[in-house]
C-alpha cells in the first residue's frame, strides 16, 4: 500500500479554542530524510489577521507576548514572505494544493501534526468559514505519539527559521520519517534486566542494532 505522508504546522495568536491563524505550512514528505525542504513539496500561506477577526477568531494576550520574544526573522516571515491573504483564500488554496499533491486517485494519506493543537485549530477556522477540512479526520496522525512511543528525542530547536510554519512543517516531517523507518525495520527494543546483567547496558536503554536483536 502506497502511503503519502504530509506534515502540518500552524502559527497562531492563541493556544486553544479558535485563535487567529497567522500562517499554515504543509510539507509533502519524501520517502527518505532530507537536509533541506524541496520548495515544490512545500505549501506556505500567511493569513491576514483582520480577516480572521471578522470570522470570530480570537487573540490571546499571552501568545502576543510570546511572539514579541521570537526572532525578527520569524515575525517578519508572517507578513512578508508570502504576502498575507484572507482566511478564506488561504483555506481554498490549501484545499487545491493538497488535492493536487494527493492526486485524483484514492490514495492513502496521513497528515502528521501536533494533533491536539494544529488539527482542532484548523478545523475551527474551517468551521468559521463553513468549509470542510481538506482531508478526513481518519487521516490525521500525532507526531508526539510516535516520537514518544519510540523514545526518540524531541525536535531540536535553534534553526534561524524556527517558528516559521514552512520550516517547522518540514523539520517535524523529517522526525516522523525517522520514527517510521525505525518502526518499519523493527530495529528498536529495550534492555531488560537479564540482558543488562550479561551485556553491561542499562535497563531501559534502546537497542537499535538488528544483529544484537537477533541474538537476544
Amino acid at each position: 500500500m502506497v502511503v503519502q505522508n504530509f506534515s502540518l504546522d500552524l502559527e497562531t495568536l492563541g493556544s486553544a479554542g479558535s485563535p487567529v491563524v497567522l500562517s499554515i505550512g504543509l510539507y509533502h514528505m519524501k520517502d527518505e530524510i532530507e537536509e533541506e525542504p524541496d520548495p515544490s513539496r512545500l505549501f506556505v500561506v500567511n493569513i491576514d489577521i483582520d480577516s480572521c477577526l471578522k470570522e470570530g477568531l480570537t487573540v490571546s494576550g499571552s501568545s502576543l507576548k510570546w511572539w514579541f520574544k521570537q526572532s525578527d526573522k520569524a515575525r517578519e516571515a508572517l507578513f512578508t514572505n508570502p504576502k498575507p491573504i484572507s482566511l478564506q483564500q488561504s483555506i481554498h488554496a490549501l484545499h487545491l494544493w493538497f488535492k493536487d499533491k494527493k492526486g485524483y486517485t484514492d490514495k492513502t494519506v496521513k497528515i502528521w501534526s501536533h494533533s491536539t493543537f494544529d488539527i482542532p485549530v484548523l478545523n475551527n477556522a474551517c468551521k468559521a468559514l463553513r468549509l470542510d477540512m481538506p482531508w478526513s479526520h481518519r487521516d490525521t496522525r500525532d507526531i508526539r505519539t510516535i516520537v514518544d512511543g519510540l523514545e526518540l528525542t524531541e525536535l531540536k530547536r535553534g534553526h534561524p527559521l524556527e517558528h516559521t510554519c514552512g520550516w517547522d512543517a518540514f523539520a517535524q516531517g523529517q522526525q516522523v520519517l525517522e520514527a517510521l523507518k525505525i518502526r518499519e525495520e523493527g530495529t528498536i527494543s529495550y534492555v531488560v534486566s537479564e540482558v543488562a546483567d550479561r551485556s553491561g547496558w542499562k535497563v531501559g536503554d534502546p537497542i537499535t542494532d538488528p544483529k544484537v536483536l537477533e541474538n537476544l
